[in-house]
C-alpha cells in the first residue's frame, strides 16, 4: 500500500495524475482585501466550497483589516442577521461605519438604515 501511495504521489508531481483537492481547501491566505473578501463570499454561498458562514467571516475580519470596505460591509452584513457570528446591531454599525469610511456606498447605505 505504501509503494502504491508513493507511486501515485510520483505521478501527481510529474503532472501525469490530477491531484484531487477537497472542495473546502481553498486558499487559506488571500493577499489583498478584495480576494479575501471574494473568497468569504464564495464560503457565503457556497461557490466551489462546502456553504461556511464561519470561514466567511474569518475571510471578512481579514478583509476588513486590510482596509478593504467591501469586507468590512459583508462582515457588517453577518453581525446584523447573526450569520456566521452572534448577532449583534452595535457590531453591525460598527462595520458598516468602517466601510462607509472607506467609501463603500452599500456600507454607508446600511449604515444610514440602521442608524435610523
Amino acid at each position: 500500500m505504501k509503494n502504491l501511495i508513493i507511486s501515485m504521489s510520483l505521478l501527481v508531481l510529474l503532472g501525469l495524475l490530477p491531484a484531487f483537492v477537497n472542495a473546502d481547501s481553498v486558499a487559506n491566505e488571500c493577499n489583498t482585501g478584495s480576494e479575501c473578501a471574494n473568497f468569504g463570499y464564495k464560503y457565503y454561498i457556497g461557490e466551489g466550497v462546502k456553504q461556511n458562514d464561519f470561514k466567511a467571516v474569518e475571510f471578512y475580519q481579514k478583509a476588513c483589516g486590510l482596509d478593504y470596505g467591501g469586507g468590512c460591509s459583508n462582515l457588517g452584513v453577518s453581525y446584523e442577521y447573526g450569520e456566521g457570528v452572534r448577532k449583534s446591531g452595535i457590531k453591525a454599525l460598527e462595520y458598516y461605519g468602517k466601510a462607509c469610511d472607506l467609501k463603500s456606498v452599500i456600507g454607508c447605505k446600511n449604515y444610514a438604515r440602521l442608524k435610523k
